[in-house]
């Protein structure tokens, strides 16, 4: 409180001198207000140091034998500190309403100066004259964020004419004591923030774990399936009549392996693994997805109004932008009639600010080139003053129950991941654009990348090691149709005790990694002071990462990730074999 806020004396004293229960009731009930007490923490906490000072220095200024800072409630005062205050109050830190002339300063939300309590009107009837021997009373009222809370007050035990240099110091003091609650607001408030932030990482913790567990299961099952399905098309006495079947298997499996990888991208959406790709040939992909979860009375439209729309991305990722911008689609035309139209073009970001101007395919310039991503929408819109806060991920539009605000904050955080940027505009009652720009693939990579083809291996004895037997046994068939030596286990110990025994050779060795009794990486350390040349790769379904763990530095030649083609295998067996040395990744 400033010296410029301070009332006269004579303006106190020609205030009403009296007040009914039910005005009263009306102040001390409000529901804004015990909240803001309750938020606080202090009412019925432990006596504090620096409360405590303010209370003892008034004393020792004004000449007053009891100095009090209360807080006042709907049925009772609580004395955050006391000085000179009797017993038994002093250790009760509290007195009902019937002895409080504190609730009058909360209610009229001004000082209140009595000189002589036994004879003024208001509170001539107040216990507190009798039992804490009341004769003069001066308090201020302490206010924070508009609420009034309590009173700063000072008693004395005999009638005395209080001073306009008396009520100024204790609104000072009242001023530094407002000042304190409300640094103590913001640090519980921020307190609470960071407690939240905690529980919610803990449970991202729990759900990629769970989704991490639940994907190299699935995955296992995604690859034996896979296998099979590969030996059927390799080993088909009538290509012709089992194609279309198998066509349809592997169709299934890439679907499957999308929604795992959507998981794991969920559940820890740092390890993401990015590869050159048409942003065009990924919607088309998506769209049977899409539409399993979009009603069939809302039209998808795609527009692809662009060629050579390469980006370097994740694809499970762009699967849950698409999943997530279209789900919120949905959501705002629920009751409408409208449409969901999905764009596809280039861009150039010129000089300045946001500036994008749409180009011709065939501009070869790529260094300021973006493939934009447009999401429309004719739903409700969302309003100018909470458009900002689209990015919050614990803000949502949607009612109780019909989802949260982390959908969009995904998608922002995968957008920045890509090296790309989000726009988001919107007319209320209208509809909704969301605009992204991805930076634009080099062509001539990406041309190198899908012409690679399997090369014909050299022949070579493989240990294949995996728990799961539908795994080894496929693995084992395909790698011998293909001309190798091959030897599989479903322990890795049972490896380990096959080779200490064996005096043939060993090129190489492929391992799943999680598996009972001895690890991966374990396994390949053994091997290794066995076969010191030993070529390594590691399959797994646990970690859709470039890497599958930090334990396999300098450890695996390949590494690939189920469910996996054995024209991968292929390829992998490829790169080893015939590599003028045994360099180790990096």
């Amino acid at each position: 409180m400033t010296d410029d806020q301070a009332i006269s004396l004579s303006s106190i004293n020609d205030l009403p001198e009296s007040e009914s229960v039910a005005d009263l009731h009306s102040s001390l009930d409000s529901t804004e207000r015990l909240l803001a007490l309750d938020e606080l923490e202090i009412l019925d906490a432990p006596v504090e140091r620096n409360f405590q000072v303010l209370t003892e220095l008034a004393n020792k200024i004004l000449e007053t034998p009891v100095c009090l800072i209360t807080l006042v409630t709907n049925d009772r005062q609580f004395f955050v500190s006391s000085n000179g205050l009797g017993e038994p109050w002093a250790s009760r830190r509290e007195t009902k309403l019937s002895h409080s002339f504190c609730q009058h300063v909360v209610t009229r939300n001004q000082p209140l100066v009595i000189s002589n309590a036994k004879s003024h009107p208001l509170v001539c009837d107040n216990l507190a004259i009798q039992d804490l021997n009341v004769a003069a009373y001066l308090g201020c009222p302490i206010v924070v964020d508009n609420q009034t809370l309590g009173s700063f007050c000072l008693i004395d035990d005999k009638p005395r004419p209080w001073t306009a240099d008396d009520l100024l110091s204790v609104r000072k003091l009242t001023g530094i004591v407002e000042t304190e609650i409300a640094e103590r607001k913001k640090a519980i408030a921020k307190q609470s923030d960071l407690e939240r932030q905690l529980r919610q990482s803990q449970k991202m913790e729990a759900i990629g774990n769970l989704t991490s567990g639940i994907a190299h299961d699935f995955n296992n099952v995604l690859t034996a399936i896979q296998i099979h399905t590969d030996l059927l098309d390799s080993e088909s006495l009538d290509p012709a009549t089992t194609k279309p079947h198998t066509k349809n298997i592997q169709s299934t499996i890439d679907s499957a392996k999308r929604l795992v990888e959507q998981l794991l991208t969920w559940g820890q959406p740092e390890q993401a693994r990015q590869s050159t790709m048409s942003l065009s040939q990924t919607i088309n992909d998506a769209m049977p997805l899409l539409r399993a979860f979009i009603p069939s009375s809302i039209p998808i439209v795609f527009h692809d109004v662009v060629d050579g729309d390469l980006i370097c991305a994740d694809r499970s990722q762009i699967d849950q932008i698409l999943m997530n911008l279209c789900t919120n689609a949905e959501h705002a035309m629920r009751g409408r009639r409208g449409k969901i139209t999905i764009t596809v073009d280039q861009t150039r970001l010129e000089p300045g600010p946001e500036k994008v101007t749409t180009i011709d395919s065939d501009n070869t310039d790529c260094a300021s080139q973006y493939i934009r991503l447009r999401i429309s929408d004719n739903g409700v819109g969302i309003p100018p003053e909470i458009l900002h806060r689209v990015q919050d991920p614990y803000f949502t539009t949607k009612p109780a129950g019909q989802g949260t605000g982390i959908g969009l904050w995904t998608v922002f955080g995968i957008v920045k991941n890509h090296d790309g940027q989000i726009n988001i505009q919107s007319v209320p009652d209208q509809g909704t654009t969301t605009e992204i720009l991805f930076p634009k693939a080099n062509t001539v990579c990406w041309q190198q990348e899908s012409q690679q083809e399997v090369a014909e291996p050299a022949s070579a004895r493989i240990l294949v090691v995996d728990d799961e037997p539908a795994i080894t046994d496929g693995l084992h068939r395909q790698l011998a149709l293909a001309g190798h030596d091959v030897v599989s286990f479903n322990c890795g110990l049972e490896a380990l005790q096959f080779l200490q025994r064996d005096s043939g050779r060993l090129d190489l060795l492929i391992t799943d990694q999680i598996m009972p009794k001895i690890s991966g990486d374990d396994l390949i350390r053994e091997i290794k002071s066995l076969y010191p040349a030993i070529g390594t790769i590691v399959c797994s379904g646990y970690n859709p990462g470039p890497k599958i763990g930090s334990s396999f530095e300098n450890l695996a030649h390949e590494e690939i990730s189920k469910p996996f083609r054995f024209s991968q295998i292929a390829l992998a067996i490829d790169r080893i074999l015939n590599s003028s040395e045994r360099t180790l990744k990096n």
